[in-house]
């Protein structure tokens, strides 16, 4: 064979191999659904994992808790979500929590909810291939709440969280309008999160936040960043222009959730590799 007819043939492999790749089908995710109790209340953990064969041995994961001013809310707001991490590997988790649309609670319960599903999370994931070390918790508007709550509820430190326009008191403003909202200072003694409720044994986190968020403003969210920086902590901060809250919603705005959801993946990848060598 001919110099010439070696290179065509190995192009002719590469076209192949590169033909396979980008046609490929993802092979089938497996969803399941978990449940936690709550005074009483059986309340749901949807569930979605990679596939074995393809993403074999234990795998980073993430628990979504949704937002809604605990009020109104679902988990299935995170269902294409759960699937673009699955497709990608990663373990995905929403939890349910009790909201003042379905039940008579105030924001107490529902924090104290998210504590909960936290713990039934960290005491049975490892039966769902989960890497216990790279567990990360995320959580948008109330969401990002419970999520920076659960660990100094439970004392369980997740590898970090991952916060969409979290919403993080400002002390400093007083009794603010969001403060009112929330309708609570601190839950079973732990004080709700805010700007000066950082310690440096807080875990790692990085924010997404709208320029133009009416809900939690884009100053209080810097300068929650800015007291995590601080005190040591890795907290890292994504601001989108022309922005407002909620964003990160499937069906409401396509575009800002993949930029998002890049951003999630990228994390998530980072936090797979991290120990690499």
């Amino acid at each position: 064979m001919t110099k010439q007819n070696t290179q065509e043939s190995t192009i002719q492999e590469y076209q192949e191999s590169y033909l396979q790749e980008i046609t490929a089908v993802d092979p089938k995710t497996s969803s399941f659904t978990e449940y936690y109790e709550s005074e009483g209340v059986r309340l749901p953990i949807y569930v979605t994992v990679p596939n074995k064969a393809k993403f074999p041995g234990k795998r980073p994961a993430v628990l979504f808790f949704y937002g809604g001013a605990f009020r109104i809310g679902s988990p299935l707001i995170f269902k294409e979500a759960e699937k673009i991490l699955a497709d990608q590997g990663y373990i995905a988790m929403s939890a349910d929590y009790r909201i003042a649309a379905y039940h008579d609670v105030t924001t107490t319960d529902s924090i104290r909810d998210g504590a909960k599903a936290w713990k039934y999370v960290w005491g049975h994931s490892a039966e769902w291939g989960t890497d216990m070390e790279k567990m990360v918790i995320c959580g948008g508007s109330a969401g990002g709440i419970i999520a920076s709550m659960c660990q100094p509820l439970t004392g369980i430190r997740p590898h970090s969280c991952f916060l969409l326009y979290p919403g993080v008191l400002d002390e400093n403003g007083g009794p603010s309008r969001l403060a009112g909202r929330i309708g609570t200072k601190e839950v079973d003694g732990v004080p709700v999160t805010s700007v000066n409720t950082l310690t440096p044994d807080t875990a790692p986190f990085h924010v997404i936040h709208g320029e133009n968020d009416a809900s939690i403003p884009v100053e209080t969210i810097v300068h929650y960043v800015e007291n995590a920086k601080k005190l040591g902590i890795d907290a890292t901060l994504s601001i989108y222009p022309n922005t407002g809250h909620g964003f990160f919603n499937y069906n409401r705005d396509r575009a800002h959730f993949f930029m998002a959801m890049g951003e999630l993946l990228l994390f998530m990848k980072g936090i797979e590799t991290e120990n690499a060598k």
